[in-house]
């Protein structure tokens, strides 16, 4: 096709040929920690469904923190609305907890929050207007002693510690060492 163009337009200017005597591509070495790092990284942003932006502020707030930075990161985002409302067995996933609250339907202490960042504080009362269907609202046996539910009411009994929200499926001081970093 380029012999075609040439005639077509008169170009006098022969094609580069291709050099063939490159050496095949070899990946380098990876470094497992950095992997391990932003696997960690990635799968706590799925879980907790945060942004990379939000995940960074939560970080840089439990670095300053006195308690271990670790413990201050997953208490922090334990206690958002989203993931309060899906422990507290009112919506399947964090995904379905935010669509409602966005719209309107959860009532912290009778007042309409739609902020899905909202982080509740102790004796918090989480009141539900979601429509009851037989799969979102079961009940939950498994979602830690600092929550109480009845009757579509959710109360915080107090903020958890570490050893409450722990989770055996995540390394959250390799999220921390990264941030510390950057």
């Amino acid at each position: 096709m380029a012999k075609h163009l040439r005639k077509k337009f008169l170009v006098k200017y022969p094609t580069k040929p291709i050099s063939r005597n490159k050496k095949p591509y070899k990946p380098r070495k990876k470094n497992l920690d950095v992997e391990k790092i932003f696997e960690e990284k990635e799968k706590y942003k799925k879980i907790y469904g945060l942004s990379e932006r939000e995940l960074k502020r939560y970080a840089r707030q439990a670095i300053i923190t006195t308690e271990k930075p670790g413990a201050a990161l997953l208490v922090k985002t334990e206690t958002r609305l989203d993931n309060v409302i899906y422990r507290l067995g009112f919506a399947k996933n964090r995904k379905l907890a935010r669509n409602y609250i966005r719209m309107g339907l959860v009532l912290v202490n009778e007042n309409v929050v739609d902020d899905t960042n909202y982080h509740v504080s102790q004796k918090d009362v989480i009141r539900s207007n979601i429509p009851i269907s037989d799969n979102s609202q079961k009940q939950k046996s498994g979602y830690g002693s600092w929550l109480v539910r009845s009757n579509g009411i959710g109360n915080i009994i107090h903020i958890p510690s570490y050893n409450e929200v722990k989770r055996k499926d995540l390394n959250v001081d390799f999220i921390i060492d990264y941030y510390a970093v950057t």
